[in-house]
């Protein structure tokens, strides 16, 4: 199980870790994979900052915690996983659902769950 948990938060890590990085890099590809604009270059580092400092973030912890087996890493991106996934809920309040919002939510759900399910699991050896 643990080489399982280590494997799966590993993977989230990559994953987030990409993301972040193409914020950075490729920000208009990233800009309409996820319907952001942008009216000038203030609102590219924005994008940069915010949208690529969350990925980025979530890998680190994410990959910090496969890579020492410590909870508190994962506890960590399981919690700003649990904030973005709180703030598409709040968004399904005011504006209803939206095409294609069901995919990250499901993906931020599940990255929480592998994320809380291995602290717990590295918790107990």
């Amino acid at each position: 199980m643990r080489t399982l948990a280590r494997s799966l938060v590993a993977l989230v890590a990559v994953i987030m870790s990409a993301q972040g990085l193409a914020f950075w890099f490729q920000t208009e590809l990233m800009n309409g994979l996820f319907a952001l604009s942008t009216i000038n270059d203030l609102g590219f580092a924005s994008i940069r900052a915010d949208f690529g400092g969350f990925f980025l973030a979530v890998g680190l912890f994410s990959a910090l915690a496969a890579w020492k087996c410590q909870g508190h890493w994962a506890l960590a991106a399981a919690i700003l996983f649990v904030i973005a996934f709180t703030g598409r809920v709040i968004s399904l309040g005011f504006e209803g659902p939206v095409d294609g919002g069901v995919v990250p939510m499901v993906f931020e759900a599940t990255a929480a769950a592998i994320l809380l399910w291995a602290r717990n699991l590295w918790a107990h050896e």
